[in-house]
């Protein structure tokens, strides 16, 4: 599994996600701090990873461009820490599992991970 966890994620997170052998290459190591979430997608859509985010902005860009890749895994749980982060994201990745590399959203709270195929708003397979 390759990761991509963007700026608003904690930097030390890919660390522990490598630890536990999840190829996790933060925005910040790629230098671009900064960019668009478009260039964010992109980015990942060209390294063949899956967008780790705080921000619902990438599943409102995915839904607008009706786009099919990459998946996006939002955590939308306040007050994580770096290592809240990578335990959820190790849970998502053996919970959705292979969903991740045929283009999903995934939305994770304290209480369910939610997956949706790309392109939103499409029926269900």
């Amino acid at each position: 599994m390759k990761l991509l966890p963007d700026e608003g994620v904690p930097w030390r997170a890919a660390g522990l996600l490598r630890d536990q052998s999840i190829d996790a290459v933060h925005i910040f190591d790629l230098k671009m701090r900064g960019a668009s979430d478009s260039a964010i997608l992109a980015a990942a859509i060209e390294r063949g990873t899956a967008v780790v985010t705080l921000d619902s902005d990438f599943h409102q860009l995915l839904a607008r461009e009706s786009a099919v890749q990459p998946s996006v895994i939002r955590f939308r749980v306040e007050g994580l820490s770096y290592q809240d982060v990578a335990d959820w994201t190790h849970s998502v990745i053996k919970t959705v599992g292979e969903s991740l590399s045929r283009g999903v959203a995934v939305s994770v709270t304290e209480k369910a991970i939610r997956v949706h195929r790309l392109p939103l708003g499409m029926p269900p397979a």
